[in-house]
């Protein structure tokens, strides 16, 4: 009798410890929903841009297979222009890039080589 006593005092004490722990809240750290910085065009259609915290320039893109959205980074803007295009780089601005199209109709990075 004491064990089955024992038994259900410590069944009744581990469901009640599972009880007791609290899910944690989870949220986004950068909201897909996000105020849209800026509009950005390239060659005659314009998207939604937005600017990440270390500076870089993202727009939010759907995938085919899923219909999920996610971010593509076009890179860190300059003050340069090549051919009255923005020139954007990468972080170590060791590299270089104006905006084209796909055939999808997105912007892709057109690379550029830098004169010496």
């Amino acid at each position: 009798m004491k064990t089955f006593i024992l038994f259900i005092t410590i069944m009744l004490g581990s469901i009640t410890l599972i009880q007791a722990q609290s899910t944690p809240n989870f949220s986004l750290k950068t909201p897909i929903d996000a105020t849209i910085s800026f509009t950005l065009t390239v060659d005659t259609l314009t998207f939604d841009a937005f600017q990440s915290r270390t500076g870089s320039i993202y727009i939010l893109r759907t995938s085919k297979n899923t219909g999920n959205q996610y971010k593509s980074y076009l890179g860190y803007p300059t003050t340069h222009k090549y051919e009255n295009h923005d020139v954007y780089s990468n972080k170590d601005v060791t590299e270089y890039w104006i905006l084209g199209l796909t055939k999808s109709g997105y912007p892709k990075k057109v690379r550029l080589l830098e004169e010496q």
